[in-house]
């Protein structure tokens, strides 16, 4: 009497599931990215990117080594170059479906670090609604109240993304109190940034 060899049936929905989640998990392992530019990038990879960018040695040396600008009079009297660093840049300004007034990006050792993005307290929570649609639910969240100089109080949220050694911090109000900031940055460049203003607290008491 011949038997029936039983094959497991694999579920096509199953199959396709998991394909799906390939992807996002090895994304979960990686540093969080600036409109397709990975931190740790080079200078050269991201003006390569984005032309609107004007940078130098930033004289401080504190936050960063290197300083990269960008804001809405960066493409201004570059001629015949004009109109495609003005595409690259509305681009570059369109974050989260709101328009930053200002970008910086830093970087320390030739790597990009940090950017960090202006933005009206208007927009700021449609960002967050845009970084949660692409992130998931914030890591952390806190509330408080700041004062201006006039005596006004303003409720103040920040919200965070942790991923990889990396860091997404959104901030509803600065010093500014009309404007919000979105920054993006390696965990690393705050360790460094802590390291050289230890260093330099030494150095200036030294001159006492």
């Amino acid at each position: 009497m011949a038997h029936s060899i039983k094959r497991p049936v694999l579920c096509v929905a199953h199959l396709f599931a998991a394909a799906l989640a390939i992807p996002a998990a090895v994304q979960a392992q990686q540093p969080f990215s600036f409109k397709g530019v990975p931190l740790g990038a080079s200078e050269q990879q991201l003006r390569e990117r984005f032309s609107a960018f004007e940078c130098d040695d930033d004289a401080d040396r504190l936050l960063r080594d290197r300083l990269c600008i960008a804001s809405s009079q960066s493409c201004a009297g570059r001629g015949a170059r004009e109109p495609m660093c003005q595409t690259h840049l509305q681009e570059l300004l369109t974050y989260g479906g709101a328009e930053a007034s200002l970008v910086t990006v830093g970087f320390y050792a030739g790597k990009l670090s940090r950017v960090d993005l202006t933005i009206n307290v208007s927009d700021y929570t449609r960002v967050v609604a845009a970084i949660t649609e692409a992130y998931g639910k914030a890591t952390t969240t806190r509330t408080e109240t700041i004062q201006n100089r006039m005596g006004a109080r303003f409720e103040n949220s920040i919200f965070e993304w942790k991923r990889a050694g990396s860091t997404i911090r959104t901030v509803q109000r600065t010093s500014i109190v009309d404007k919000g900031s979105v920054s993006v940055y390696f965990d690393s460049a705050v360790t460094e940034y802590s390291r050289r203003s230890k260093d330099r607290r030494k150095a200036d008491a030294k001159s006492l």
